[in-house]
Formats: C-alpha cells, sequence, structure tokens
C-alpha cells in the first residue's frame, strides 16, 4: 500500500560540521493508514552537504507501525537551508618588553590563539607582529593584533568559508623601564661633622636613540671625619624627562 509523507523543511543554521537540521515546519501524507495505526519516528531533516552556503534539505525519519506500506517522501517549503558560517573568536597572550621608544610588539609563536570551531576542527594563528598603545611604561597597558585570513592556517580538510574570522584580537600589554648605566662623582667639601655629599651623576649607556634624561642622586661620604673619607656613595637616584621623548 503506498503513503506519502511531504515534509516542509526551511530555515537556516550555524556551521556545525554535520548534516543535521532537524527543521521540520510540518508533515503532510497522502495516503490512509489502517485504522488505529501511526506513523513513528521523529521527522527530522537532512542536508546534502554540511559546508555553509544553502543547500538541499532532505525530510525524513518516520515509518509506519503497520507493515506492508511502501512510504515514499518528499520536500517542499523551499526545501533548501542556509548554513551560516560560524564566529572564530580570538585570544592574545599578556605580552611585555622593555623599554625601546616605539610601540612594536614581537610576538611568540602561538601567542594568538583562535576559538569556537567544530568538534574536531582547528586552525593555528601565524600573526607574530602587534602594537602597544603607548610607547612609554606609563600608558601601556593593551597591545592590539590585526589579523587577516592568510593569518590562519586551517587543520588538514577544515575550509576556511566554514568560519566567520575576527579582524583583530586585543590583549594585556606592559613595558618595563630599560636599564641605565650611569658614573658618579663628588667634590671636596669642608668638614661640618656629617656624611652627605654633592654627587653628579651621568648618564654612560642605555638611553634609546637620541634621548636624554637628567639623573640626580642623594649620596654620602664613607666616614664625616676628614681622616677616613675617602669614598662616595651614591645612596637613591632620580630621573627627570628629558629632550628627544625621553
Amino acid at each position: 500500500t503506498p503513503l506519502s509523507v511531504s515534509y516542509t523543511v526551511s530555515g537556516s543554521k550555524t556551521y556545525d560540521g554535520t548534516t543535521d537540521a532537524g527543521t521540520i515546519s510540518s508533515v503532510a501524507t497522502t495516503g490512509t493508514l489502517t485504522s488505529g495505526k501511526e506513523l513513528r519516528g521523529t521527522a527530522t531533516a537532512v542536508l546534502s552537504s554540511k559546508n555553509a552556503g544553502t543547500v538541499t534539505a532532505t525530510g525524513t525519519g518516520l515509518y509506519s507501525e503497520q507493515q506492508g506500506y511502501l512510504i515514499t517522501a518528499s520536500t517542499t517549503g523551499p526545501g533548501t537551508v542556509t548554513i551560516t558560517p560560524k564566529a572564530l573568536s580570538a585570544n592574545l597572550a599578556a605580552q611585555t618588553k622593555t623599554y625601546d621608544g616605539n610601540t612594536t610588539a614581537t610576538l611568540a609563536s602561538g601567542a594568538i590563539t583562535a576559538s569556537g570551531f567544530a568538534p574536531g576542527e582547528g586552525a593555528s594563528v601565524t600573526q607574530t607582529s602587534g602594537t602597544y598603545n603607548n610607547k612609554n611604561v606609563e600608558g601601556a597597558n593593551s597591545v592590539t593584533a590585526t589579523l587577516t585570513s592568510s593569518h590562519f592556517i586551517f587543520n588538514n580538510g577544515v575550509l576556511a568559508s566554514n568560519y566567520a574570522l575576527p579582524t583583530s584580537v586585543i590583549g594585556i600589554g606592559s613595558i618595563t623601564p630599560k636599564a641605565l648605566s650611569a658614573t658618579a662623582s663628588a667634590s671636596n667639601k669642608v668638614y661640618d661633622g656629617n656624611t652627605s655629599a654633592a654627587a653628579t651623576l651621568a648618564i654612560t649607556a642605555g638611553l634609546v636613540g637620541q634621548e636624554t634624561v637628567t639623573a640626580t642622586g642623594a649620596a654620602t661620604f664613607n666616614s664625616k671625619d676628614v681622616k677616613g673619607a675617602n669614598l662616595v656613595t651614591v645612596n637613591s637616584t632620580a630621573l627627570a624627562n628629558g629632550d628627544n621623548g625621553g
């Protein structure tokens, strides 16, 4: 005995790596089941492709509890489903560098990772350059990297077109002070009963490019007495902004 089942299928879903649609809006039958008998199962739809785009949907899943029925299935309305690309997220590991006078951030391989893939799929991110939001120690707190499709290397068999790729990623960033080298000199003084010394500091190495800073410090003699005073120690230093960005 023939029995036709017509599935109405339409709609959309986000790419998930499967051909499951599960979008049945209605089911109609042509033919009559024996009194008291019913169709069994769950109406579902299977897609012609798992990949993003407009694909054909075929209704399935129903059967008759009465043997002897020849069930034929058809799909209507319009019988297609749109699969939209799945959005990926990107994460940038915290970055730090020593002050070098610019905002360039050099990222280690693997510093940027992507997430949000369908099960069993993945990609690596090859971008290794970014930009700090500020070149200075004070003010630098983030790093931004620009991403294009060329920065994503998908695992074998994975289609990039199934995913909506992020175009940038931002992470925590910090810049640490650059160490300077300096020499100190102190003038002789008339005995005054204490060890205070007037020291002059000169920066000898460590400045970036043409930058300058002014260095001052508090110093003491190793003895307050005329006899024994032969060494000056700088106990603390302070730097003041100079020229050319220093």
